[in-house]
């Protein structure tokens, strides 16, 4: 028996099946990994396509917004404010209960965005920040912007969009380039002492548990300026030392851990990274 095992084993048909097969894995396992190699790089075509449009601020005029909400009734070419141009009047503010609110053009005419996140009102100008449509509206139009108001009632112009972000690459989720900007009237530090420079938060989800990033916009420069991730406690802690330095309570969203004793259900938890100073 051991001899005729010895010899079926040192056979030469059986080293041919045996070279045969290995060819035949060879050749299945090089097949699989060239359609695996080609499935791979068309993804990553495809989402660098897509995140290519993240940036393609689209200025045609939008289809009717997703809501019920009724169409401006204050527009009138005497009175309203608009933005641009004659051909491109994107935007429109007119005096409503004796405030400015601002609509947006649609291909049905002008209606309001999706929720008004903030209002500070200066002397001579008025400040209004808006969340708007951003993912799910044709050609990736994004919403969220800031809009500044001449109360003399002149001049009528946005302050800024979101492609303003400096550090954009931080705000992406996929194909998605969710930003909301908020000014805050009711907060001292919203202003700095000589008020040359407007703090305000940006985030991708108004009114809910989601991070809070502290911008500066300084007005004679007209830039943007990153701080870093706010610490939220009931509200944020943030003071103005003098007209260019500031002092404000860093925090961050993590997982939580089984050594966290904060009480709660919600798979994050906020970490405290204490007190920063940071000049403008």
């Amino acid at each position: 028996m051991r001899e005729k095992l010895f010899s079926f084993i040192n056979s030469p048909k059986l080293l041919i099946v045996l070279f045969v097969y290995s060819v035949i894995i060879t050749l299945v396992s090089g097949l699989s990994l060239i359609k695996w190699n080609y499935w791979k790089n068309k993804f990553a075509g495809y989402k660098e396509q897509n995140n290519s449009k993240i940036y393609n601020l689209s200025i045609t005029p939008l289809p009717s917004p997703l809501t019920k909400s009724p169409p401006a009734t204050c527009i009138n070419e005497s009175s309203t404010l608009f933005t641009g141009n004659e051909n491109d009047k994107e935007f429109a503010a007119c005096l409503e209960d004796g405030k400015y609110n601002v609509y947006r053009e649609t291909l049905d005419g002008y209606y309001p965005m999706v929720e008004e996140t903030g209002r500070l009102d200066l002397d001579k100008q008025i400040i209004i920040s808006y969340e708007d449509y951003s993912g799910q509206v044709p050609k990736k139009d994004l919403g969220s912007r800031v809009f500044m108001v001449d109360k003399t009632g002149k001049k009528f112009n946005v302050l800024l969009d979101p492609l303003d972000i400096p550090n954009k690459e931080d705000w992406i989720s996929g194909v998605q380039y969710n930003v909301i900007y908020a000014v805050y009237g009711n907060e001292t530090w919203s202003l700095s002492p000589d008020k040359n420079i407007l703090l305000l938060t940006v985030s991708s989800c108004w009114g809910c548990d989601a991070s809070y990033h502290l911008y500066a916009y300084n007005f004679f420069s007209k830039e943007l300026k990153y701080i870093g991730g706010l610490y939220r406690d009931g509200q944020f802690y943030i003071e103005w030392i003098d007209i260019n330095t500031l002092r404000w309570r860093g925090g961050r969203w993590r997982e939580r851990t089984a050594n966290d004793t904060e009480e709660g259900h919600f798979p994050a938890i906020q970490e405290d990274l204490g007190y920063k100073i940071t000049s403008l």
